[in-house]
């Protein structure tokens, strides 16, 4: 066989070679097909009922200088869900039982409920308009996780528009597409994310779309690169790719500074006389110990509490 045969023989062979895609990049492009195709098969399987408006426990309409807390859940989160952060932040909430303060917990694909809850705690006169004066004294407080932190700032925005302020927005390892910008609307607005994840990463940082209204509280950066947190009660296809998306939903220091922040807000406004500080803060991390409050023990799968574990937790 000539040698010019040969080398283009060999040659077609090592093309063909190279253009097979090794067996990590099938993986990959499968791997998506097959979370989902097994997320849909456990909603087909355990058929959850709707949440719907008579859902909600909140009084219609608040009185005056009540504020109403809203967490939004993540992904496909039933907002009944207590084993969760969000739902766990809410019965814990709930629990303080303090006055004028009212909880409730929202799917974030059902931000249409929630913005009729809004309405309607706001219309004190019942006329199903709300007035200059009814919707400048709401009080309302806006945290959710992942898919959740996304939808607390697209409902901001929706708020917004309708001259609606908010006293506080909080993004738990936020998902989503421009979740970055806060509306000027919001008064406070924090951030807590991991970016140890290989598929998903929370959004940073959080800007204010006007500074001189808004106060970015902080971008509280967690890692958890070397951080054990038991994940044994979740399913395989919600760990794999994720799992520091997954350890900070179940980490308490997480849903302690988000409670910090909560209360922090419910205080009474500051009265003309003292300035609220303005304006964005540089990207914060939280250092050892800065960020839990002392005696509080990781969670358990379902949302009791557990012993105090002897290694401490690192932070970056």
């Amino acid at each position: 066989m000539p040698p010019v045969i040969q080398v283009e023989r060999l040659m077609d062979r090592r093309t063909r070679l190279h253009r097979k895609p090794p067996l990590a990049r099938i993986v990959q492009r499968l791997l998506p097909m097959l979370i989902l195709l097994a997320a849909c098969r456990e909603a087909s399987c355990a058929p959850r009922p709707a949440q719907q408006f008579q859902h909600f426990a909140a009084p219609r309409p608040l009185q005056p200088g009540h504020t109403l807390v809203l967490g939004f859940m993540g992904g496909r989160d039933s907002w009944r869900n207590a084993e969760v952060g969000v739902g766990r932040t809410a019965q814990w909430l709930r629990k303080k039982a303090m006055p004028g303060v009212h909880v409730e917990t929202v799917e974030n694909l059902k931000r249409n409920l929630a913005l009729r809850l809004v309405r309607a705690c706001l219309d004190g006169n019942g006329d199903g308009r709300l007035q200059p004066e009814e919707r400048q004294r709401a009080r309302i407080v806006l945290y959710g996780q992942s898919f959740g932190g996304a939808a607390v700032v697209k409902f901001a925005r929706q708020l917004d528009r309708l001259d609606i302020p908010v006293l506080l927005t909080i993004q738990v390892d936020s998902v989503g597409r421009g979740d970055g910008l806060i509306p000027p609307n919001v008064r406070a607005a924090a951030n807590l994310y991991q970016d140890n994840g290989r598929l998903i990463r929370g959004e940073a940082p959080i800007r204010a779309a006007d500074s001189s209204r808004t106060e970015i509280l902080g971008n509280f950066r967690f890692d958890y690169s070397n951080l054990d947190i038991d994940l044994s009660h979740l399913r395989w296809y919600k760990k794999i790719g994720r799992r520091a998306h997954a350890k900070m939903d179940r980490d308490p220091a997480v849903w302690d500074k988000v409670e910090e922040l909560i209360l922090e807000a419910l205080q009474p406004t500051p009265s003309s006389n003292q300035p609220m500080e303005t304006g964005e803060r540089c990207l914060q991390t939280l250092r050892p110990g800065e960020q839990s409050r002392p005696g509080r023990a990781p969670y358990s799968k379902k949302g009791s509490l557990l012993p105090p574990v002897a290694q401490s937790r690192t932070v970056d």
